[in-house]
């Protein structure tokens, strides 16, 4: 959920088009609305009605109940560059820039999509799109991960050491669990 009065981020799609990046989501400009600023919807619109009014790069107003998943965004490392990918929950790429402003012999190295948490019994467990995953076991470049619901639900995640998640199998066959954090700064299901 995005408080008002928070910048965001104005993006330029391989279209060409310009979007705004807010909590993960992208929002086309759709048209100016007198005294409430710019309407801004989910580029998933019309399926999806999540909204924000923007005023001065601010969102004023918003209402983000969006009817599908976010796409998980990487960034260069290097803070000027512009270069991102956008992959969906199945890693498909849907939109990036991978010119690089500038810098070469430089690797594009994406942040992690995946948090790693501890939960409240002391076991560390990857959170990627409200699920949880264990890790079963490791391969040559990389850690096999399953969800936590194994072997009832088949989803995993192949995460190297530096928690970037290099391909899986997000399918689930149940909704995710609900995780409060507790004080101890450990997730709970409840």
């Amino acid at each position: 959920m995005v408080c008002l009065g928070v910048s965001v981020e104005i993006i330029t799609m391989t279209s060409g088009k310009t979007c705004v990046l807010c909590d993960g989501f992208t929002f086309f400009h759709r048209y100016d609305v007198k005294n409430r600023g710019e309407k801004w919807c989910c580029t998933k619109f019309p399926k999806c009605k999540a909204h924000l009014f923007i005023r001065d790069k601010m969102v004023r107003e918003s209402s983000l109940d969006h009817t599908h998943m976010k796409s998980d965004m990487y960034k260069c490392s290097d803070g000027r560059c512009k270069a991102y990918l956008c992959v969906d929950d199945h890693f498909a790429l849907n939109d990036g820039v991978t010119e690089h402003n500038g810098h070469t012999k430089r690797r594009l190295i994406l942040r992690p999509s995946a948090q790693l948490i501890t939960m409240l019994n002391g076991k560390s467990v990857v959170l990627h799109n409200g699920y949880t995953f264990y890790k079963r076991y490791r391969m040559k470049l990389y850690g096999k991960w399953s969800c936590t619901s194994f072997p009832n639900c088949k989803a995993q995640l192949n995460i190297d050491d530096n928690m970037i998640i290099r391909g899986g199998d997000v399918t689930h066959n149940h909704p995710p669990r609900k995780l409060v954090l507790t004080h101890s700064g450990r997730y709970i299901r409840i």
